[in-house]
């Protein structure tokens, strides 16, 4: 009888599914995929199979896919120890900004609520999983900043924690709705931080950052709704030709550092 040791264990390749909101798309459809890894974004590699006609922008643990031919395509994610991947079908009804006809997709996942109890839940005793740990009394500051992209012109939203948190690989947990990328309107939940287990923690403190992008078209007005601690704080906003105006009453929570862009 042969004896594999924990460490050997280690070592083997895990294979995990990638988060998405959804894998039915219609033809130039954004969709957006989440990978969870302990290891630097700087080492994450994203591919699409088949890659032809797919245009593929990647952000560390976050890609946005625009499938332009339908078919069955495979999204993988990988950082050399874990690879996650998700199979995704794409109709070949064509997507245009303010559709509102989806095609059936996988249910929403459940909201979980703020943890109050504790500032730390630990999942496993032995330092190989994850922690959650409590956003509760932080605050987050908000950059916006104008970009372009194959999609339209567009405003990215950098947020960062006013706390710092152990464990410089720890990462935001947060939630958007589906198709928020183009013809959505922006809401967000920030639930909880992911901190590596002991095992797998890069020492040291860091704030969490996050970035979300919004596509909006001349003399529009989108809503703007961030959740936080169960507070939600909301407002709004509008372009003007080269100008855009962020209509945001709060001076605490949820603070943006400019409420003006020009282009």
């Amino acid at each position: 009888m042969g004896l594999i040791s924990c460490e050997q264990q280690d070592d083997i390749k895990k294979v995990t599914t990638l988060e998405t909101a959804k894998t039915a798309f219609k033809r130039s459809e954004p969709a957006e995929f989440t990978f969870k890894s302990d290891a630097p974004p700087s080492q994450i590699k994203w591919s699409v199979s088949p890659e032809k006609n797919v245009t593929l922008t990647t952000d560390g643990y976050t890609a946005r896919v625009l499938f332009k031919n339908p078919g069955r395509y495979q999204v993988t994610a990988t950082d050399n120890r874990t690879t996650s991947r998700t199979f995704v079908n794409v109709d070949t009804l064509s997507y245009s900004p303010g559709d509102t006809v989806t095609i059936p997709t996988q249910p929403e996942p459940p909201v979980v609520n703020p943890i109050d109890t504790a500032k730390v839940v630990v999942i496993d005793t032995v330092g190989t999983h994850d922690r959650i740990v409590s956003l509760t009394g932080d605050e987050f500051t908000v950059s916006p900043t104008l970009v372009d992209s194959t999609m339209g012109n567009g405003v990215e939203f950098s947020f960062k924690s006013t706390n710092q948190y152990n464990c410089l690989n720890s990462r935001l947990k947060y939630t958007t709705q589906p198709g928020y990328l183009t013809d959505g309107n922006l809401e967000v939940q920030f639930l909880h931080v992911i901190q590596p287990g002991s095992r797998y923690c890069k020492e040291g403190q860091s704030h969490l950052s996050h970035s979300l992008l919004l596509m909006i078209r001349n003399n529009e007005t989108k809503r703007i709704k961030i959740e936080l601690n169960g507070i939600s704080y909301q407002g709004s906003i509008t372009r003007s030709e080269n100008t855009y105006s962020i209509n945001w009453p709060y001076t605490s929570g949820i603070k943006f550092l400019t409420l003006n862009i020009q282009r």
